[in-house]
This record gives structure tokens, sequence and C-alpha cells, in this order.
């Protein structure tokens, strides 16, 4: 099973682009199922949808960072994606995961690729440094830095 986040905005997402892909995949990964987060399903469920899941499939043209690319990195979901928002970034270095051009054949022989070999990705490594404990501890950090520097210039005025 592929998953793919549409959220309430299927054109930015390229829900298109991602039938179109996973369509593609029919003829050597037969039985491959494209199921679409589209807001119905509890949130509480997602995360047993991704630990279900095979792949999670990206196909947008614009994005910030993308919560569900997170959440997957922590469910160690393969992830399949365009270059969008800090994807690429999140992804670097992290195995059963692809980052292809904005293409169905591109994408498509991607989760082939992915899919062949159903093993998970290794992203909770990564994510721990998304995890709010760890961005908290880099804010406070910044901070204690801000006031001592700006401390510092106080009393050498």
């Amino acid at each position: 099973m592929i998953l793919f986040n549409s959220g309430h905005d299927s054109r930015n997402k390229r829900l298109d682009l991602a039938r179109a892909a996973v369509g593609l995949t029919g003829g050597m990964l037969p039985g491959v199922e494209l199921k679409v987060l589209d807001g119905s399903i509890e949130p509480t469920q997602v995360p047993l949808w991704m630990k279900a899941a095979d792949c999670l499939l990206v196909t947008s043209d614009a994005e910030g960072s993308p919560t569900v690319v997170q959440e997957a990195m922590a469910s160690n979901l393969p992830i399949v994606s365009v270059d969008a928002g800090d994807v690429a970034e999140r992804l670097e270095g992290v195995r059963q995961t692809r980052i292809v051009r904005r293409d169905p054949l591109a994408l498509g022989a991607a989760l082939v690729d992915v899919l062949k070999n159903p093993e998970r990705s290794d992203g909770s490594l990564r994510a721990e440094s998304l995890s709010l404990t760890s961005i908290a501890g880099a804010l406070m950090a910044l901070y204690g830095e801000v006031l001592r520097t700006r401390s510092s210039a106080l009393n050498a005025s």
C-alpha cells in the first residue's frame, strides 16, 4: 500500500501525478494500491496506517516542511518524493527513500525500486532531531546565546 497525503489540497499535492505514477507500477508490482489520506482518517489513526503501509508518495508542487514526511520518517516508512520544500534535506542519507523529478515515469520507477525491496527505512534515526524536545532544546540554547551576547554588549558600554 502506498500512502499519499492530499488533505484538502489535491491540486497542489498533485493527486493526478500520484495516480499516474502508481498506475505505471501495476505491470511490475501487481496489487499495488494507493491510499489517499484526505482528512477522513482520524489523526490518531495515521501512525497505524504508516506502520501498515509500504511507502509514502509525495508529489507536491510546493511544500514547506511537510509534517507527513516527518511522521513517515518517525515510522521508518520508505518515502518516494519530488524535490519540494525541505524534503530532500530531511531525507538526505536516509535508506529506502528517493527524490526524483516531478514526472510519472521517474516516480513510478522509484516506487518500483523501493517496493521491490520491502524493508523499512532508517528515518527514525534522523527524525529525533525534529522532536519537540530537540527543537525546544535548540531554541533554549539560541535564546541563551542571545541573552549572553546582549548582556556582554550592555556591560561593555
